[in-house]
């Protein structure tokens, strides 16, 4: 007999309370107050000291050393594993939660802050020691002594609505663990940075229709958030639409083939969305925010010196020089005015001189108050800071 888990629908979400297993049918809902875990928002260990100065006195074509983002344990570098930064402009952070499918399995958000230049974690992550498989519920993808998702790579699927921080890729990967480990699964989830409590969909694993390796970016004209990419098993794939406030989401219209582990970056200057892959590879999306049937995607024929294909496939919209840029690789900074429809190349001048910054996977994101790109390298657990200059270009 199927064993049930009660629920409290609150503002168009689900938190877990504490029972196991399966979801009661909608028709069964019943009141009952979530779990309540109070989380300490102090870091377990210190984190690094913040780098000295502001991003405001950055130099443009400059990439600058903010120093490592690594501090509990030698598995650190690894919350980047196939993971991605996401900007929270209100607090003016930048946030991750990453990990997975790997020895990072920490569940705390780690958090930039872009003025005092130093990282922090929001709360304390589960305990190793809790992370058991009587403790594992992979319907929710979550750890059930503390409400926290299971680590996970979030690829280009996390992002910040609100004053929520929203996990897109639902799948949870508890591995390296001492014992048994739970089975991979999840939800799509989010993090509330005023209650400070996780939240889960009411959407379950079969009626979540993406690929985990597909990206998402926020429609800020309506406030939905766009998912696009393979369908959950690699295959063709669609334009899909989340609606934060109610929990739902829409299928709209097929997508060509864009691959997988792509970006997805909203245009203001021309209210449209772009895919971007790692090669160079670019998509148009007209969204049609009262007809998602009639959005329309489209590949374009780009000119210019488009990236060469690599794991660092993060891009963002700068909005002091109104392009589509990211993708450091070897020192390289790769931008795309989506007006012109061209690639450039620019080589970044570093502080300190003589560093060769490469950008890990999707850690990229735009801050817009200081006009910078910010972005993580794994080996050297490095932060950098870049201010992009318009009309550089290689070797420039």
């Amino acid at each position: 007999m199927t064993s049930r888990r009660k629920f409290l629908l609150t503002s168009g979400a689900w938190v877990a309370s504490a029972a196991v297993a399966q979801p009661a049918p909608s028709g069964e809902i019943r009141e009952k107050p979530p779990l309540q875990i109070p989380l300490r928002r102090v870091p377990r260990t210190p984190p690094p000291p913040g780098a000295v100065g502001s991003l405001l006195d950055l130099p443009p074509n400059t990439a600058r050393d903010l120093g490592t983002f690594a501090w509990r344990d030698a598995s650190d570098p690894s919350i980047t594993d196939y993971s991605g930064l996401a900007y929270d402009a209100v607090g003016r952070r930048m946030c991750i939660f990453g990990g997975g499918h790997g020895p990072y399995q920490w569940t705390d958000i780690r958090a930039f802050d872009l003025a005092a230049l130093q990282w922090s974690s929001l709360y304390p992550p589960t305990p190793r020691s809790a992370m058991t498989l009587a403790n594992g519920d992979s319907d929710f993808g979550r750890w059930k002594s503390t409400n926290q998702p299971y680590a996970r790579h979030s690829y280009n699927m996390s992002l910040v609505v609100g004053r929520r921080f929203y996990l897109m890729m639902q799948l949870g990967l508890p591995d390296y663990l001492d014992g048994p480990a739970p089975p991979w699964g999840g939800r799509v989830c989010w993090y509330d940075f005023d209650s400070a409590m996780w939240s889960y969909s009411r959407n379950g694993a079969a009626q979540t229709p993406w690929y985990y390796a597909s990206a998402a970016a926020l429609d800020p004209a309506s406030g939905r958030i766009l998912v696009v990419g393979p369908n959950p098993q690699g295959g063709a794939g669609n334009v899909w639409v989340y609606d934060p406030a109610s929990d739902s989401i829409a299928t709209g219209s097929p997508i060509p083939d864009v691959g997988y582990a792509h970006d997805l970056v909203y245009f203001p200057p021309n209210d449209r969305f772009y895919v971007l892959q790692s090669d160079g590879r670019v998509w148009e999306i007209v969204f049609d925010r009262n007809n998602i049937n009639a959005t329309t995607i489209s590949a374009l024929n780009v000119t210019g010196q488009p990236p060469a294909a690599s794991q660092a496939c993060g891009y963002a919209f700068d909005s002091t020089n109104r392009i589509i840029g990211g993708n450091v690789v070897n020192g390289q900074f790769h931008s795309f005015d989506p007006v012109s429809r061209t690639w450039l190349t620019t080589a970044m001048q570093t502080l300190p001189d003589g560093q060769v910054p490469n950008q890990t996977f999707h850690c990229l994101e735009f801050d817009v108050a200081s006009g910078c790109f910010i972005f993580l390298s794994a080996a050297d657990a490095k932060t950098w800071a870049y201010r992009y200059r318009t009309g550089t270009t290689l070797g420039s």
